[in-house]
């Protein structure tokens, strides 16, 4: 009777195949990403893959940019700043890289290179991975690192958990967010896939990052009014007495200044 006793031996991989890999990887993401711009967003999930694989470092293993000393560099980040001040209050939700499309084709959709603002920063990477891009009408916040690990790891990326982390779940199934859409004012719609746009947005923040003559993009979704999603500001006093609150009934004007009535305009979202 014979036994044999096979031994595996690992062989570190060159420079030169690292870079190999890093440029199918990115063609592989600008190519996923050029399908989720025609419409099929569900090329977010795998795109989550390819910048886990990128970016994302763990004690037991080590990204891709890593391996190539490529992560002490800059990260373009497109995100609409946060910026709460003592003295504001914040009206339903926050999402940094998202635009809104009202129209026959309304939904959630990143602004790739239509910025709102036209501000852009160049972060270093932990600052980066951990900016916050989401506040949630129940006070969730997410960062892109969230983000991208719910969906590769856990919801369709890479694997499929049997459970989801409560948050995750509201915001991507109960529209945390708050926000919804209407074609003809009466009958309202809840938006979802924001977690899909903000990952085509982090695609676009690579790409455009580790790609030297990365094509401006623009926002696809053009089939009606654009609205930026980062939310709504309006002041009040520092220290508020009972006189200072107000009380908005759902037939009175909204408070944000749109002119609509709060049950048509904010009041959708509670």
């Amino acid at each position: 009777m014979y036994s044999a006793r096979y031994s595996m031996t690992n062989i570190r991989q060159t420079q030169v195949e690292l870079k190999r890999n890093l440029d199918e990887q990115l063609e592989l993401l600008s190519r996923l990403a050029d399908a989720y711009d025609t419409g099929n967003t569900l090329m977010a999930k795998p795109m989550a893959t390819c910048i886990r694989i990128l970016v994302h470092d763990t004690l037991k293993s080590h990204s891709l940019l890593s391996q190539l000393g490529l992560k002490s560099g800059k990260f373009l980040s497109t995100a609409v700043p946060k910026e709460d001040k003592p003295n504001m209050v914040r009206v339903g939700s926050y999402s940094a890289l998202l635009a809104i499309a009202s129209g026959s084709k309304s939904g959630y959709t990143p602004y790739l290179d239509d910025l709102p603002f036209g501000q852009t920063r160049m972060l270093n990477f932990d600052d980066y991975w951990h900016e916050e891009i989401f506040t949630d009408a129940n006070s969730n916040s997410f960062t892109r690192k969230d983000i991208v690990l719910y969906v590769a790891n856990q919801d369709g990326g890479a694997h499929v958990d049997p459970e989801l982390e409560k948050k995750y779940i509201e915001l991507t199934r109960q529209n945390s967010l708050g926000w919804k859409v209407s074609n003809d004012g009466r009958n309202w719609t809840d938006l979802t896939g924001a977690e899909l746009a903000s990952i085509r947005q982090i695609g676009h923040e690579l790409l455009w990052t580790l790609i030297p003559s990365y094509p401006t993009k623009k926002i696809t979704n053009q089939s009606g009014l654009m609205i930026g999603a980062a939310g709504i500001f309006l002041e009040q006093a520092k220290k508020p007495t009972g006189s200072d609150i107000i009380e908005v009934g759902r037939n009175k004007p909204c408070p944000c200044g749109s002119g609509k009535k709060y049950k048509r305009c904010h009041g959708k979202a509670h």
